[in-house]
């Protein structure tokens, strides 16, 4: 899956199985909205159940695993951490 606009990543989790079945580890999982690199909304494709880069109704929460949100949900965090000045960048140092 590619996921161009805002994201968090979440850690992988190992799924609690029903009785009789295996667990299953989730993998790749993210916080993110169906939306452009730059968090616009993509040009609506008629005809098209589910344009994968426009937040179109509700029925875009669904999602392979993943927490969807709507847009501006998801931005809100991120522009509260900008006004706090938090990193982008982070750099290891190691001595």
């Amino acid at each position: 899956m590619q996921i161009q606009g805002y994201a968090i990543q979440l850690e992988n989790k190992t799924c609690t199985p029903a009785p009789g079945q295996k667990p299953v580890e989730r993998t790749d999982m993210f916080i993110h909205s169906e939306v452009l690199a730059d968090g616009t909304q993509a040009v609506d494709v008629p005809l098209l159940e589910d344009d994968f880069w426009r937040w179109d109704a509700d029925f875009d929460y669904k999602s392979n695993g993943c927490i969807k949100l709507k847009p501006a949900d998801l931005k809100d965090p991120f522009s509260r951490l900008d006004q706090a000045g938090w990193p982008k960048n982070l750099a290891l140092q190691v001595s």
